[in-house]
């Protein structure tokens, strides 16, 4: 049986059941908690009198040779940012030490606030070195504190089979954040890697103060060495759940017009709301900001993480595919105050019901279980293509003319140039307000489908709030595969800015598969164009040497050796 290790985390909350989190990144506020710090918390705990047990260090080292790990946390909101002017940590600098005035430094002091009754999450999954795995367990139970030292906290580790991870999962009340390597993500979070150990004991171990020789000691201060972590980027995880549209009367698929991808998507969500309404009237407020995105008073809905995604999935992926829609995805993201059950239920069997006779139809949403179909839109792939377009900001809309004055309004090359250029800086924005990570290095946009049975921008307008001006459809090139489903825009919450991976890799033949196997990488130093071989060899040794950190106990191939093999290169 496959078995996981689980490390839950609980840091003391006050007396309103208020959990507090002092933990800074780069000056902000860090949410989640990295594995990084509690891989240091643990360390801290395990030591005693500045030394490892030989069984905890062991199984350290072997904790940070696994994959980084799913992270669960609270829901949080932000405390009040605070800025205290406190000692620095240098006071034997000063003849008299009770004299601290002049070495006073601004610490800022932004915590982190959330319901003390939910805890961490820190999960390994196998296969595990079963005493390495249950020493970890055992050392957790020495972590007293994570974050900063006002950060009292406790642990407890334990090794779960899968079934009862996916029910406590299932059951748990926070956010939970899975790694995305080489992909998008909504944090970057510090994780253990091969070395990180050996950098604590380094920092450890290293001289604090120091003595000048001469005629007056002198107290000389340096710093100890950085720990080193690698750097991953987490995504929230969702609950995905996929319909297709079948028609009330029978059994066959309703095939919904592509272009009025944003009136399926209002249909069915305010019709979801509105049973959800009706069943959990208690829970009506959340149900407003997380599934039709605005408050009871029609103010802003608040963290835009919790939203609920409903994309449509137009036919595609073959020649003659039409592109009509006639599947929905539903992405309900982990720990929104609206439980996934809830929502999918709200969906299953739904169907648009007329305002006056009170019928449904001429559809209803039937729970599909043709995952398959989802690779059209997933990925992963370099290159991406809009299907329905792309909603930006008003900047980048284009300069409406007038249909009775098209001769005398047209506009020329340098105009059409500008406003192509407004649209590409403002589809960058759009990437970083999706929590895409990844580098768009070329960006097309342009008013007419790439696909022949696509349709033009301009018609996606109709009965939305954009105007035409501001619907672009896109092409985007980026420096790492990406997995979708990828939507962008304003209108990413109403069926708009839905983009598909182009030809991805699975489904590509090999010659056209070898495109992404090169890579460019600049190399920065003195002297190093001169030698080439050289630099080739040491490129070399360095990716086997992280090959093999990845795989200890395993030896590497020939495909990264080049020996070995009846072609010895």
């Amino acid at each position: 049986m496959v078995q996981h290790l689980v490390l839950t985390v609980r840091v003391h909350g006050d007396a309103l059941g208020t959990g507090r989190f002092h933990g800074m990144r780069q000056g902000a506020p860090e949410w989640p908690p990295a594995p990084g710090r509690l891989f240091q918390a643990l360390v801290a705990g395990a030591a005693r009198a500045g030394q490892l047990p030989e069984a905890v260090q062991e199984a350290l080292t072997w904790l940070e040779r696994q994959p980084p790990p799913l992270v669960g946390a609270p829901p949080r909101t932000l405390g009040q940012r605070v800025g205290l002017f406190v000692p620095n940590n240098d006071a034997d600098a000063l003849a008299d030490p009770h004299d601290v005035s002049e070495i006073r430094t601004k610490k800022v002091v932004h915590p982190s606030l959330y319901p003390a009754d939910i805890p961490f999450f820190y999960v390994w999954s196998g296969p595990l070195e079963a005493d390495h795995a249950q020493a970890i367990a055992s050392a957790a139970t020495s972590l007293y504190q994570l974050g900063r030292g006002v950060d009292a906290a406790w642990a407890v580790g334990e090794l779960i089979e899968a079934e009862e991870l996916d029910t406590r999962l299932a059951a748990y009340r926070g956010v939970l954040h899975r790694p995305q390597l080489g992909g998008r993500g909504d944090v970057t979070l510090a994780c253990p890697a091969m070395g990180s150990l050996a950098s604590l004991i380094a920092r450890h171990g290293a001289t604090k103060i120091t003595f000048a020789e001469g005629r007056r000691e002198q107290a000389s201060f340096t710093n100890p060495p950085k720990p080193y972590f690698l750097q991953v980027g987490y995504g929230r995880a969702t609950d995905r759940a996929l319909f297709h549209l079948q028609a009330v009367d029978t059994s066959q698929a309703w095939p919904w017009k592509l272009e009025r991808a944003s009136k399926l998507v209002e249909l069915v969500r305010d019709e979801a709301a509105a049973r959800l309404r009706s069943a959990l009237p208690a829970a009506d407020a959340d149900i407003e900001r997380v599934l039709v995105g605005r408050k009871g008073d029609g103010r802003d809905a608040g963290p835009i993480e919790q939203r609920v995604r409903i994309v449509p999935l137009p036919s595609i992926g073959a020649t003659h595919a039409d592109h009509a829609i006639r599947r929905l995805l539903v992405d309900v993201p982990r720990g929104g105050p609206v439980s996934a059950a809830d929502l999918t239920w709200a969906f299953s069997g739904l169907g648009p019901v007329h305002p006056e006779t009170g019928e449904v139809g001429p559809f209803v949403l039937v729970r599909d279980d043709a995952d398959a179909f989802l690779d059209h839109y997933v990925g992963p792939s370099h290159l991406w293509r809009s299907v329905t377009p792309v909603a930006l900001p008003e900047a980048a809309a284009r300069r409406r003319i007038d249909p009775a004055r098209q001769r005398d309004d047209a506009k020329n090359a340098t105009e059409r140039g500008a406003e192509e250029d407004r649209a590409v800086g403002a589809l960058h924005h759009a990437l970083r307000h999706a929590g895409v990570r990844a580098t768009a290095v070329r960006v097309h946009v342009q008013r007419e489908p790439f696909d022949g049975h696509g349709r033009r921008a301009e018609a996606f307008a109709a009965d939305t709030r954009f105007a035409k001006e501001r619907l672009w459809h896109v092409e985007l090139e980026f420096d790492r595969p990406l997995e979708g489903p990828l939507v962008l825009g304003d209108g990413r919450f109403l069926g708009l800015g839905v983009l598909a991976p182009t030809r991805p890799a699975a489904m590509r033949p090999a010659e056209a598969r070898l495109a992404d196997a090169y890579f460019a990488f600049a190399a920065l130093g003195d002297d190093i164009a001169d030698e080439p071989e050289t630099i080739a060899r040491a490129m070399r040794r360095a990716v086997m040497a992280r090959v093999q950190a990845l795989r200890p106990r395993e030896e590497l191939e020939p495909y990264f050796t080049g020996h070995g093999g009846q072609h010895d290169t």
